[in-house]
């Protein structure tokens, strides 16, 4: 996938246990906050959330800023989006996809999210915020497919494949694959697993991220 600036991709939603890749996106990004954006967590403990990615990010000397939109009005609040305009790198927190998706499409918050990225804002998808960037998404209802908010068009990503207690399991993961539309490649990302798209390294694995293309499991 050509992208002019890096994208990474995280199949958990414990930043703390991902040291290398937040080691390989600190090497990458530009001076400026590491803005959160924890919508996902609406529903959910949200302030928990926050405060563990701060820490996460604040031990590999991230400056840390928070754009708390939660709903679509708030999607709209100026100060939000002046936020992530202001962004060197952009984490969308774990939680519910379908929210994250609902709060942030056809919004100025997802136009300052595209335009931070355009100029050079790594953006982090994290469990959820991972799904929501691909075009299409799968959705976590069934495992078929939705819009997502298409920053990665023509890939699906899967995460928790494989958690012991919400993840995503075999069968699951088999139907998504199987209902892929033609040329859309699913990555399938277990908790521990994380993709790096763009950058040095063009892509850069962490763990052991699966590719399927058409139906097949890719090496």
């Amino acid at each position: 996938m050509d992208l002019l600036h890096p994208v990474a991709l995280l199949g958990g939603g414990e930043l703390a246990h991902a040291e290398e890749v937040l080691a390989a996106v600190a090497a990458l990004v530009q001076p400026g906050p590491a803005v959160l954006l924890p919508t996902a967590s609406a529903f959910g403990d949200l302030p928990g959330a926050v405060a563990a990615a701060t820490a996460a990010l604040g031990a590999f000397g991230f400056e840390v800023a928070v754009a708390a939109a939660t709903s679509r009005a708030e999607a709209s609040d100026a100060q939000v989006v002046a936020a992530v305009a202001a962004a060197s790198s952009l984490w969308l927190l774990d939680g519910s996809a379908l929210h994250l998706r609902t709060v942030l499409r056809a919004t100025p918050l997802l136009e300052a999210i595209l335009a931070a990225h355009q100029r050079g804002a790594v953006v982090v998808g994290v469990g959820a915020g991972a799904e929501v960037l691909c075009e299409p998404m799968v959705d976590p209802r069934g495992g078929g497919y939705t819009t997502g908010l298409g920053l990665l068009p023509g890939m699906a990503v899967v995460t928790q494949v494989g958690a012991p207690e919400s993840g995503v399991s075999p069968a699951q993961l088999s139907r998504t694959v199987t209902l892929a539309p033609p040329e859309v490649l699913v990555l399938a990302l277990a908790a521990t697993d994380a993709v790096l798209l763009g950058g040095p390294h063009e892509v850069r694995d962490f763990g052991h991220p699966r590719r399927f293309l058409a139906g097949q499991e890719r090496s």
